[in-house]
């Protein structure tokens, strides 16, 4: 029974520690809602990276995750939550493979690992980000898409010039 409670609380000081460990990351949230389609469209991406986890919800097709400036089209990403198996696509993860990283993200992950190919060199670039305050962040996102409504109501002066038509950026803190 003691070693049991010894190795729980082992786990749980090394997940502390962990993520004291990581790095801080800033999430921040772009809305947009497509002019000629009306289809609404949010990401949330990690701000000021050059390379960077985006995660994008649109109302025609949900969730997908892709990771911006992986420079080789066509070659291998990979992405990796915590102690979980590494998800591995060709150019992007297929749409299952986004639903498992979702998952292990909102189960409590706190770090995402990503691994992408940069110009010029051909190999592997792994980065780290801390997931801290991304999940409140995705249903921030999620929650904007499907009020859904395209226009707010009209100004003072009767039109609708407040249509979200252009990128509107929100940064946040975490």
């Amino acid at each position: 029974m003691l070693r049991r409670i010894a190795v729980s609380l082992l786990a749980f000081v090394s997940v502390a520690v962990m993520a004291d460990e990581l790095p801080r990351t800033t999430w921040e949230i772009d809305q947009q809602v497509d002019p000629m389609t009306d289809v609404r469209k949010c990401t949330v991406r990690a701000k000021d990276e050059s390379v960077s986890p985006v995660f994008v919800y649109r109302s025609d097709a949900g969730w997908l995750f892709i990771i911006s400036n992986a420079d080789f089209p066509g070659r291998r990403v990979r992405a990796r939550v915590d102690r979980n198996a590494a998800l591995t696509g060709e150019e992007d993860l297929s749409s299952a493979q986004d639903k498992q990283l979702f998952k292990q993200i909102r189960a409590g992950g706190l770090k995402l690992l990503t691994e992408s190919l940069e110009w010029p060199n051909d190999y592997p670039v792994v980065r780290e980000f801390a997931l801290e305050g991304l999940v409140s962040k995705l249903d921030d996102c999620e929650s904007w898409v499907r009020r859904g409504g395209l226009r707010e109501a009209p100004n003072r002066d009767g039109d609708n010039t407040s249509v979200k038509s252009v990128s509107r950026l929100h940064k946040f803190q975490t």
